[in-house]
C-alpha cells in the first residue's frame, strides 16, 4: 500500500504523540487535523506499521544523503585554505590542506556508505526499485575531480626547506 510522504510523516507524528500519552483531541489540535483523521491515521499505522516504518527509514536515509552532499558541496566551494594561502606559512598551508583533505575524504566516505545503504534497502524492497538511481561510482568520480590540491604560491617546496632557510 502506497502512503504519501506527507501523510506518513503525520502518521509517525501522531503515533509519537499517542505514545507520549496525548489524547486524540490533543493530537488533532497539535497536527491541525480532525479527530477522525487522527483516528484513521493511528488505525492505518496499526495495520501497515511495517510499510510505514520502512518507508520512513528510506526517507531518513535519502534526507541524510542529501544533507551530506550539500555539506560536501559547501566544503568544496568554501575553500578557506586557498583563499588564505598568501597569509599562511608553507608549513601551516600544508597542515591546513591536509586537514581540509581529511574532512573532504570523511564526507565522501559517509556519502558512499549512505548511498550503499540506500541501494541495499532498495534491493531489499522490490516495491521501490527506483528509490535512488545515482550510481556510487559517479559520486566517487565527482569527489576526486573536485578535491585536486593546488600547490601554494611559494618557492619553498617542503617544510624542511623552510627550517633550513630560517
Amino acid at each position: 500500500m502506497f502512503i504519501p510522504p506527507k501523510r506518513r510523516r503525520r502518521i509517525m507524528r501522531a503515533h509519537h504523540l499517542r505514545q507520549q500519552g496525548h489524547t486524540l483531541r490533543q493530537i488533532a489540535e497539535k497536527l491541525n487535523v480532525s479527530v477522525a483523521t487522527v483516528r484513521a491515521d493511528l488505525k492505518l499505522a496499526q495495520t501497515h506499521w511495517a510499510t510505514i516504518a520502512a518507508a520512513s527509514a528510506d526517507d531518513l536515509l535519502l534526507e541524510s544523503l542529501h544533507l551530506l552532499q550539500i555539506r560536501l558541496t559547501l566544503a568544496i566551494k568554501r575553500d578557506y585554505v586557498a583563499d588564505n594561502a598568501s597569509r599562511l606559512t608553507p608549513v601551516d598551508y600544508l597542515r591546513a590542506r591536509d586537514a581540509q583533505e581529511t574532512q573532504l575524504n570523511h564526507l565522501a566516505r559517509e556519502i558512499r556508505r549512505t548511498a550503499h545503504d540506500v541501494h541495499r534497502r532498495a534491493a531489499q524492497r522490490p516495491d521501490q526499485p527506483d528509490l535512488f538511481d545515482e550510481e556510487p561510482q559517479e559520486l566517487a568520480e565527482t569527489i576526486t575531480e573536485s578535491t585536486k590540491i593546488e600547490p601554494p604560491n611559494s618557492t619553498i617546496s617542503s617544510p624542511e626547506q623552510e627550517i633550513v632557510q630560517s
